[in-house]
């Protein structure tokens, strides 16, 4: 639905997003030889995580930006009194231009802009999806060609390739000591698991078959489950004081196996102190919801919505914004991510909606 080709990452048109299509080298060869290095130890019990500003209401307003914002935007929309913080969006490539030389200078203003608001940060950060550093290759990335049904034909790294999700968890270990060295890791809402991609469902895996064309490689249950284990627990190790988030996927993870529910239970059962997170919510609730059962549901809820309310012929949504927020709040969401448009919004019904998601104003 969004133009990276994930709900993580909308509304973007550049080539690559994390979730839409940057080429790489494919090869059935390099592909079908990638490996998956064994997930790190789970990290140790940590106290609480520090409270940083807390909202003074029963709900979270965060304005979900565009890779490559502006910080005249992150300004504008920090200053809106109903909006508790910025759900930041960067792309790997973007933030890692290079191996091992790392850019995170929209990152720190946007934290500094938020600092001087008392507000926080919600950080994402895409790796699929055209999202990836082309230099991913050079290091022996190995790479797949897939087709997606949002944006056509494109090259990923393969999702359990050990090049790749070593330089992720990296990644991730550079961004917590940045973070730290600046004495803002309190300012940090939520951060999310982005990799091996990032909303868990293989959008180019058919009957087993990961792929398309002469890069098509067999998909391993075991093999993909390991990856997002090591690829939740390098996360989780990385900041272990700060709520870590990883997205429920669709009923299916290489269609049409159903897989969706259970594969996510097996999950999040490893990851015990990830918390649920939903890119889809509309005023039918949040389907992804559905693939989370027993002890996980238990967990905090932060959800996005599936598309704006204003300016959008199609309804994407299904109903209201206010339908859609309570919806959520139904599930148990108290953390909504919501389009820029909307937050810019005059309507009396969608302001009631933001009050609603804040719990300022009553649901019926």
């Amino acid at each position: 639905m969004k133009t990276f080709r994930s709900a993580l990452y909308n509304t973007v048109a550049i080539p690559a997003l994390g979730m839409l299509m940057l080429s790489g080298c494919g090869g059935g060869g390099a592909a079908g030889s990638s490996s998956v290095i064994a997930p790190p130890p789970p990290p140790a019990p940590t106290p609480a995580p520090a409270p940083g500003p807390k909202p003074t209401t029963s709900g979270e307003v965060f304005a979900l930006a565009d890779p490559g914002e502006s910080q005249a935007s992150i300004q504008h929309f920090l200053a809106i009194p109903e909006v508790d913080g910025i759900a930041w969006r960067g792309l790997w490539q973007m933030v890692e231009p290079s191996d091992g030389s790392y850019d995170w200078s929209s990152l720190d203003a946007t934290l500094d802009a938020a600092a001087a608001r008392s507000k926080r940060v919600t950080v994402h950060i895409g790796t699929s999806g055209g999202a990836w550093p082309g230099w991913l290759t050079a290091a022996g990335a190995a790479t797949y060609n897939g087709t997606s049904p949002f944006g056509g034909p494109f090259t990923d790294p393969v999702p359990w390739d050990s090049v790749y999700l070593s330089r992720y968890q990296r990644l991730m270990t550079q961004l917590a000591t940045h973070i730290a060295g600046r004495g803002q890791t309190e300012l940090i809402r939520a951060i999310s698991v982005g990799a091996p991609v990032s909303e868990m469902s293989l959008v180019s895996c058919t009957s087993g078959t990961l792929g398309t064309g002469t890069s098509t490689i067999a998909y391993s249950r075991s093999t993909y489950l390991a990856a997002w284990t090591n690829a939740a627990q390098g996360v989780l190790g990385a900041f272990p004081n700060t709520p870590v988030v990883v997205s429920a996927p669709v009923a299916q993870i290489c269609a049409p196996d159903g897989d969706g529910s259970l594969f996510y239970g097996d999950l999040m059962r490893v990851i015990a102190s990830a918390q649920v997170f939903v890119a889809d919510l509309k005023a039918q609730g949040s389907f992804r919801y559905g693939q989370v059962s027993g002890e996980v549901r238990t967990r905090p809820l932060l959800t996005q919505m599936v598309w704006s309310a204003t300016n959008d012929p199609t309804n994407r949504l299904g109903g209201t914004l206010s339908s859609a927020v309570c919806a959520g709040r139904g599930q148990g969401a108290r953390y909504f991510e919501i389009y820029k448009v909307d937050l810019d919004s005059s309507d009396p019904a969608i302001r009631t909606a933001i009050g609603q998601a804040r719990g300022t104003a009553t649901c019926p």
